[in-house]
C-alpha cells in the first residue's frame, strides 16, 4: 500500500468528518446516520463532551430557542430590515461569548467598517457612573475624553483619534 493510499484511507476513517472517502473509486459520499450516531455515542460514553457543550449568547430567549447556545462548528446568521438592531445584537452576542472566555468569536459584517463597530463596542462597555448621561445615553465624545484622560494619567502616549 502506498503512502498516498494510506493517507486517503486514514481520511476515510476520520470520524469528525461527515464524509467517507472511497479510495478505490475516488469518490466521497456522506456517512450514514447510523455511522454518525455510532460515533457520537462512542464520544459521549468516553467522556468527550466539550465539543457538544453549547456556548450561551447572553440573550436568554434566543439561547432557549436554539438549545441554550451555539455549539462548535455552528454558524448564526442574523437577517432583518435595516435599522432593526441586528448589528447591536450581534456585537453584544460576540462580546458576551468573548468576555465569557468559552470560545473565540469571528465577527463578519459587510455593512459597517471597523471604526464604527469599535465605537459601538466601546459604547457597550462604557457604562461608567461618572460620565455625563443626562439623556440616559453615553456619547462617544465622552468615551473618547475618558480614554484620553486615562492614557494621560498613566503617562501613555495616546494615538491620534479623529
Amino acid at each position: 500500500m502506498s503512502t498516498e493510499t494510506a493517507d486517503a484511507t486514514e481520511f476515510s476513517t476520520d470520524r469528525s468528518s461527515g464524509w467517507h472517502l472511497d479510495t478505490d473509486n475516488g469518490t466521497m459520499t456522506p456517512r450514514s446516520a447510523l455511522d454518525v450516531l455510532t460515533d457520537l455515542n462512542e464520544q459521549v460514553t468516553s467522556g468527550h463532551l466539550a465539543e457538544y457543550q453549547p456556548v450561551p449568547l447572553g440573550f436568554t430567549p434566543m439561547d432557549k430557542t436554539i438549545g441554550t447556545g451555539l455549539r462548535a462548528g455552528e454558524l448564526l446568521l442574523i437577517g432583518g430590515a435595516q435599522g432593526t438592531g441586528k448589528t447591536t445584537m450581534a456585537l453584544q452576542m460576540a462580546r458576551n461569548i468573548a468576555s465569557g472566555g468559552q470560545a473565540n468569536v469571528l465577527y463578519i459584517c459587510f455593512e459597517h467598517d471597523e471604526p464604527y463597530l469599535l465605537s459601538r463596542l466601546i459604547a457597550m462597555e462604557s457604562a461608567l457612573a461618572h460620565l455625563p448621561h443626562k439623556t440616559g445615553a453615553i456619547r462617544i465624545q465622552d468615551v473618547r475624553k475618558e480614554i484620553l484622560g486615562t492614557w494621560m494619567a498613566e503617562g501613555t502616549t495616546a494615538p491620534q483619534l479623529a
